[in-house]
């Protein structure tokens, strides 16, 4: 398991985060590993889901996103990439 510069993993750091705020209910981990064949890659992520009460979202790195949504996963656009169409399949 990867581990920040402090050792924590990145599953208890993400915990912290989301148990700070109230409106987090419950946090479920899930892995994914999807290799590209063509462009030689080899990705595994690592998903943090939680329920969510209410709340507005709102960007913490605005230098790093255009925007964000809280959104449902019968609401996500089509084109997905793999990682993702993987979540959803499992």
């Amino acid at each position: 398991m990867t581990t920040n510069h402090q050792g924590h993993t990145v599953i208890i750091v993400h915990e912290r985060l989301l148990r700070r705020n109230d409106d987090h209910l419950h946090i479920s981990v899930a892995v994914t590993s999807d290799y590209f064949k063509e462009a030689r890659k080899h990705y595994v992520t690592v998903w943090i889901l939680s329920d969510w009460k209410s709340g507005k979202e709102h960007l913490t790195e605005p230098d790093k996103l255009i925007e964000m949504q809280w959104r449902g996963f019968d609401s996500l656009p089509h084109s997905l990439f793999l990682p993702w169409q993987q979540l959803l399949n499992s």
